[in-house]
Formats: structure tokens, C-alpha cells, sequence
């Protein structure tokens, strides 16, 4: 796999199908199906489908920016990214070798009507992702590669406070390059 376009959605399926379809979402189904209880049949027709699509999209978490914002709060790597930008020609290897890194993520759904707001879904996902022999290439102040690890992504899956999933991904090797945008100047002072 290709570390462009790595998402959460790409690291959890096998590319043959969407991450809705293999969660289990009755329970936001349901309360979108009680918010829409008043509206007619025509009116109503499809919201399942618009449901799935819209959660599909919304789990597209770009994974490149969340390593590249964990990995910028670390010491090492941020006087790496420093001391490159101060010297073009530069290049500093950083061992990260195995470490975790967690986030957490809401994104949530607006059910509109009419222009009156029906519904807010909020799923709550607890986002794990475990590296292990991981080196970063810092040039120009920025992370441009990651050389000789691989990454497992693990994420949970709650709605209203009751978990609908917990999955995991195969390892995914992480060779070439990273987009992680992080440069010295976007760095937090610590």
C-alpha cells in the first residue's frame, strides 16, 4: 500500500468494499430513522444509503496528519525539522523504531430538513496506531519519508456511548514517502 491517500477508511478495508460495510450501524440507522419519522415516505426514501455514504466519507481521518502531528511533538524530531530548514543540504534520520501513537475523533452528521436540524450523530472513534522499526527522513523541515517500518491501525467505534466495532488493521508497510505537511515553523513551543 502506498502511504498517499492513507486513511483511516483505506487502513481498516482490503480495498474490495466500504468501512460501512463492515460495521455494524443500526443503532445511528435507527435514531436516523426516528428523526425522520415525520417525513413521508418519498421524503425518506434512500436515508440509509445517504447515511452510509456520509459516514464512509466522514472516516476518511487522514493518517499521514495524524503520525505527522504526534511525531512533530516529539523532541528529537523537532530539532530535526529545525536544524534542516536552517540548512537546506541537510538530512537527519530520526529512530522512532517502535512507539503508539493515539488520537481521538468525532466526527459527527447533520440530519437537515426543510432547513430545520433533525438530528446530530457524533460517533466517537478511538484511533491506535502501533509502529514498529520506524526511521523518518527530515530534510527541508519537513518529514518526507518513513523507511523500514510498518504500522497496525486499530480504531474504536462508538455511538451514544455504546461501542459498535473495534477493528484492526494487517500490518501496512511504510516505505517512500510521507505528506505530512509538518514544518519547523508549524511546531508547538515547548
Amino acid at each position: 500500500m502506498s502511504v498517499d491517500g492513507f486513511t483511516l477508511s483505506s487502513a481498516l478495508t482490503d480495498g474490495s468494499g466500504t468501512l460501512t460495510s463492515s460495521l455494524p450501524i443500526e443503532p445511528l440507522v435507527t435514531a436516523v430513522n426516528l428523526a425522520a419519522a415525520g417525513l413521508s415516505g418519498r421524503e425518506s426514501a434512500g436515508l440509509e444509503q445517504t447515511l452510509r455514504s456520509a459516514i464512509d466519507e466522514a472516516l476518511h481521518i487522514d493518517l499521514n496528519s495524524v503520525l505527522g502531528g504526534a511525531w512533530a511533538r516529539v523532541t528529537a524530531v523537532g530539532t530535526a525539522m529545525k536544524a534542516t530548514a536552517a540548512d537546506p543540504a541537510s538530512v537527519a534520520i530520526v529512530p522512532l523504531l517502535d512507539h503508539s501513537v493515539t488520537s481521538r475523533h468525532a466526527p459527527h452528521l447533520d440530519l437537515i430538513h426543510a432547513g430545520q436540524s433533525l438530528a446530530q450523530l457524533t460517533i466517537d472513534i478511538v484511533l491506535t496506531l502501533t509502529l514498529k522499526g520506524l526511521t523518518l527522513d527530515v530534510r527541508g523541515g519537513r518529514i518526507v519519508g518513513a523507511k523500514s517500518g510498518y504500522v497496525v491501525a486499530e480504531a474504536m467505534f462508538s455511538f451514544l456511548g455504546q461501542t459498535l466495532a473495534k477493528k484492526t488493521s494487517e500490518p501496512i508497510h511504510l516505505p517512500g514517502r510521507i505528506r505530512s505537511g509538518m514544518q519547523s515553523d508549524s511546531l508547538p513551543t515547548p
